[in-house]
């Protein structure tokens, strides 16, 4: 069963806490509805009657005719087609939720329709669509569509250049979302572009050793070691490394080291890749908020070195 939509959103529909005959009645016949945010509106008995009905659909799944019967109910009162931040906040909330459970078509295309109104209502280069590119750009790159993240990662570039200048944080969270997107493209060029300008934005605002710069680089270590670049991606692992240590994030530590392995792994490298793979098990015992089982799980650190001594038996015969 779907989380319904109209408990989300006002925007296509109204949450209804009581059932319609028991809905409170104005003085002039309407009805009291909590839109979904814990406010209340009055609409025709008509309309609301639709209103339950889309929800209904949506709730099983019916998309399409869930988004029919709302815009019945908003030709019969065109107050109920009212958007705003809530709503766009409540759209998102739910998408993401979805996204998260595994439900991406059904995410995809709640968001999809969602757009469409919203570009009904609110100019394409206004900064209140920013909220709504963003979910695009998460959706595309929980579903690996490389292709339409880069587009909608492109749509927030222009947003935030637009609205929040070239050097903000938006810029450099815009800039990395689409060097994500390029690397698995085979856009390498693009993709390092984006992430060193977005570096450079994060060490200028927040100094060279905070959280955001260890990200940035380690996005920009993983794009050179997929690309056979390992001098240069060794050098940006360990720029990474000296954040996480300095901010005792251990998990990160220990995933930096693995993917170093990895990478030596593959290049046949076998002493640096236990090298590497002995520091993420030594990181790991570091790791206090976690149960060491859940972490090997998440890892999987004991199957990697298994895979590594077979590879490197096979190497020497």
């Amino acid at each position: 069963t779907h989380t319904p939509l109209l408990t989300h959103t006002h925007t296509t529909g109204i949450k209804t806490g009581l059932p319609a005959a028991a809905m409170p009645t104005a003085a002039d016949g309407k009805i009291w509805l909590d839109r979904g945010d814990g406010k209340m509106i009055q609409t025709t008995q008509a309309a609301g009657a639709l209103l339950q009905e889309a929800n209904t659909l949506i709730a099983t799944g019916n998309m399409d005719a869930g988004m029919a019967k709302m815009k019945e109910a908003m030709a019969l009162d065109p107050s109920l087609a009212v958007m705003d931040e809530e709503s766009d906040k409540k759209c998102i909330m739910m998408v993401t939720q979805m996204i998260m459970s595994g439900n991406i078509e059904m995410a995809e295309m709640i968001l999809c329709k969602y757009y469409e109104k919203k570009c009904t209502t609110c100019p394409l280069d206004s900064w209140s669509m920013m909220q709504i590119v963003e979910a695009f750009v998460f959706l595309y790159k929980h579903k690996e569509g490389w292709d339409d993240m880069v587009f909608w990662a492109s749509k927030a570039t222009a947003l935030v250049k637009a609205h929040k200048g070239e050097r903000s944080t938006e810029m450099a969270t815009s800039l990395s979302n689409f060097g994500l997107a390029c690397g698995p493209l085979g856009r390498s060029e693009e993709a390092e572009e984006a992430f060193m300008k977005a570096l450079s934005i994060h060490e200028s605002l927040n100094g060279p050793t905070c959280l955001q710069v260890g990200q940035t680089c380690h996005n920009i270590a993983l794009l050179f070691r997929n690309t056979q670049k390992m001098d240069k991606a060794e050098e940006y692992y360990e720029r990474s490394r000296k954040v996480w240590v300095l901010e005792e994030q251990w998990a990160l530590l220990a995933v930096s080291y693995k993917d170093s392995a990895i990478m030596y792994r593959n290049a046949a490298k076998f002493d640096l890749c236990f090298q590497m793979l002995d520091q993420a098990v030594a990181t790991t015992k570091k790791i206090t908020n976690f149960p060491p089982e859940q972490v090997e799980a998440q890892l999987q650190l004991q199957p990697f070195r298994k895979d590594c001594e077979e590879r490197r038996k096979n190497a020497a015969t």
